[in-house]
Formats: C-alpha cells, sequence, structure tokens
C-alpha cells in the first residue's frame, strides 16, 4: 500500500511540497 506515501509522516519530506509539514497541516492544505 502506498498509503505511507498519501499521508507523509512529518518527519518526512512530502513527495508533492519537498518540505516536512506536520499531518494536520498536509491534511487542511488537501482538504
Amino acid at each position: 500500500s502506498n498509503s505511507h506515501i498519501s499521508i507523509p509522516d512529518s518527519r518526512f519530506p512530502t513527495p508533492d511540497s519537498r518540505f516536512p509539514i506536520p499531518d494536520s497541516q498536509f491534511l487542511i492544505l488537501n482538504s
């Protein structure tokens, strides 16, 4: 499963934004 890619951990950069963001912020940006 690539759910760990869809919802990245805040300790690692996201594939989309290239910089680390908290899970809550990630969810807000993708709402």
